[in-house]
C-alpha cells in the first residue's frame, strides 16, 4: 500500500508540475500577444501611389482622376486614408473620395478613390497635398507632397490639364 502511495504522490507530483509549465507557457503567450497588440506605436504605411490618367481635359466636361494606393500597417489595420489635388496656380482643389480596397486586407491592401474635377477648372498642372493616413488605433502618417514625389516619381503624381482656358 506504501509503494502505491508514493508511485501516486509521483505521478501527482509530475502531473503539478507539467500543468504548471504549460500554464506558464500559454500565459507567456498570451501575454506577449496582448502586449504586441496594446503596443501598436507605427502608423500606417504607403508602398505604392499612382494617378490615371497623367492628362486631362476640362474645357468641355468634368474629368475624373483614379488614385491607385497600396497601404500597409503592422498590428491595427487601416482606418482613414486622406488625398487632395490642388492646380500650381489658383485656389481651386479636389479631393479623392470613396476608397475602396480592390485586394488585400486593412495589413495589406491596395485602394481605389476617384477625384473630379469639374469643367472650368484651373489649366495646368495639378499636385497632391500631403497624404493622410491613420490606422484603427489612431496612429498617424502625415507625408507632404515632397516625399511623395521623391518616393513615387513626381511626373506620374502631377497630372496635367490640357485645357485651352485658365480659369481661377
Amino acid at each position: 500500500q506504501m509503494q502505491t502511495s508514493i508511485h501516486d504522490r509521483g505521478i501527482n507530483m509530475a502531473q503539478k508540475k507539467l500543468s504548471i509549465f504549460f500554464l506558464a507557457m500559454f500565459t507567456t503567450l498570451c501575454l506577449v500577444n496582448i502586449c504586441s497588440a496594446l503596443e501598436d506605436a507605427s502608423p500606417p504605411q504607403v508602398t505604392a501611389l499612382s494617378i490615371t490618367p497623367t492628362t486631362f481635359n476640362t474645357e468641355s466636361s468634368d474629368q475624373i482622376l483614379t488614385l491607385t494606393i497600396t497601404v500597409t500597417d503592422d498590428l491595427s489595420g487601416l482606418d482613414v486614408i486622406g488625398l487632395g489635388l490642388y492646380p500650381l496656380i489658383g485656389t481651386q482643389s479636389a479631393s479623392f473620395e470613396a476608397y475602396t480596397r480592390i485586394s488585400g486586407d486593412d495589413l495589406n491592401g491596395t485602394y481605389t478613390a476617384t477625384a473630379t474635377i469639374p469643367k472650368g477648372s484651373t489649366k495646368g498642372t495639378w499636385s497632391l497635398g500631403s497624404l493622410y493616413l491613420r490606422d484603427n488605433l489612431g496612429n498617424i502618417n502625415n507625408i507632404n507632397p515632397t516625399d511623395l514625389n521623391a518616393m513615387f516619381g513626381g511626373d506620374s503624381l502631377t497630372p496635367v490639364n490640357t485645357a485651352n482656358a485658365l480659369s481661377v
